[in-house]
């Protein structure tokens, strides 16, 4: 492919924007596939490794008689800042990198833009700073619908899907990190700066699918042993469908929906061990590994910010792994079909891999800032109340589950470089 060298990424929406009717065919042949999965009910399984939304994986309210099970439920989120080592926090999209202002304004020049500090007569500032420093505050909303299916094909084997369709609204707010930064002429330089890279605005506003969950279980259990009332362990293999909206390189606080872009597949170890009738301890612990890709990004020449990247060409990303571990304890019934459930989820990615695959290399690029901040790691506490409207019917039919789940982010151990997002989610659940 021809490398896009034209300085102004605002004319390249078109060939960035627009699917191939190679996409559009796969595309549709996924819905057709999951149309047609909806026909048999599957099982569920979502892997969290967006670090902007807190995609946590509910068990299922279990009925070891019954395999089959289907979820359907809204879920609301909000991010006001991030978490950072030692417990403080910091500005939400500064784990993306540092704005130094000066720093970008030099790389915008070696890149052949027009230097914006001269531009308005402020070459002073040049000369006497040696760093401009901005916060990138910011909030990231959103709003969304969860769903997903299971189906036991056997005693042991299980298969399952889960999906989510989601709008998200989300606002960078720049403020100087120091006091004596607080000039007119400086928000001036940051408006031209924007212009000159093509920046839509600093407001992105979203709809569209999340990444698509497909996985395949294989797993036993056993009733009284090892001095539990019930035990029941799985292995599971999962592909992510790249169906999620991506970053858009236009918008710097655009958020990817799912993995941005990257097919993937991981394995997770699941299980649940009844201490007594309905109190349950459960497990679940995974690694997932998203697949290298070729797409136009942007790419710093200095220290810039991922989302400010001077230079916008092709380049390689090869995702890092993530590792998963969410231990939860339920008990189902503490009266009448009322119940309660805590869990906890820590999820840690490694760093990406970035290559530079443009053909003409001659503007040089330092790819290492865009590594350090893809790594993070985090965790939240899922409190979750639940009411089982067929535990005290005598003889079960379609009764459903209904539950609200709230996630909390918590700064425990391993905090780093993560949104501080909060989620609320309202479900129904259906065994047959």
């Amino acid at each position: 492919m021809q490398d896009v060298q034209h300085k102004n990424p605002r004319l390249r929406q078109g060939y960035v924007g627009q699917a191939g009717p190679c996409r559009q065919w796969i595309r549709y042949s996924i819905v057709g596939i999951i149309l047609s999965m909806l026909s048999e009910p599957l099982h569920a399984g979502l892997f969290y490794d967006n670090r902007f939304f807190p995609l946590t994986l509910y068990p299922y309210v279990t009925h070891y008689d019954r395999d089959r099970y289907a979820t359907l439920g809204p879920f609301m989120t909000t991010t006001p800042s991030s978490f950072e080592r030692e417990e403080r926090d910091m500005p939400l999209f500064n784990i993306l990198g540092s704005f130094d202002q000066k720093a970008i304004a030099l790389a915008m020049a070696q890149a052949g833009y027009e230097n914006p500090f001269i531009a308005v007569g402020q070459e002073d500032l040049l000369l006497t700073r040696s760093t401009i420093l901005w916060n990138m505050n910011g909030k990231i909303q959103s709003q969304g619908l969860f769903f997903g299916a299971q189906y036991g094909c056997s005693r042991h084997v299980t298969l399952g899907f889960e999906w989510y369709f989601m709008r998200a609204n989300s606002r960078l707010i720049f403020s100087p990190e120091e006091s004596r930064d607080r000039i007119p002429e400086l928000d001036v330089i940051l408006r031209s700066m924007n212009a000159q890279l093509g920046m839509n605005g600093t407001q992105s506003d979203e709809i569209g699918m999340g990444d698509l969950d497909l996985y395949l279980r294989v797993g036993n259990n056993w009733d009284y042993t090892l001095k539990f009332r019930h035990i029941d362990l799985g292995l599971r293999f999962g592909l992510l469908v790249p169906a999620g909206k991506r970053a858009s390189i236009c918008d710097p606080a655009s958020v990817p929906f799912g993995g941005n872009g990257h097919w993937g597949f991981y394995f997770m170890g699941d299980g649940e061990f009844e201490l007594k009738e309905d109190w349950k301890l459960g497990l679940f612990i995974g690694l997932s590994k998203r697949l290298a890709k070729t797409q136009l990004s942007r790419m710093p020449i200095g220290s810039e910010p991922i989302n400010y990247g001077v230079v916008v060409g092709e380049a390689r990303v090869n995702p890092g792994p993530t590792f998963m571990f969410a231990p939860y304890f339920s008990v189902e019934n503490l009266r009448e079909g009322f119940g309660a459930r805590l869990q906890y989820t820590l999820s840690i990615h490694g760093e990406d891999g970035w290559t530079d695959k443009r053909c003409d290399k001659t503007i040089p690029v330092r790819l290492r800032s865009a590594v350090e901040s893809s790594r993070w790691s985090g965790g939240h506490v899922t409190l979750t109340a639940l009411y089982d409207f067929g535990k005290m019917k005598v003889k079960r039919t379609a009764e459903p589950v209904v539950y609200l789940a709230w996630d909390v982010p918590v700064n425990v151990i391993l905090t780093h470089r993560i949104p501080k997002t909060t989620k609320v989610s309202i479900g129904i659940e259906f065994n047959f």
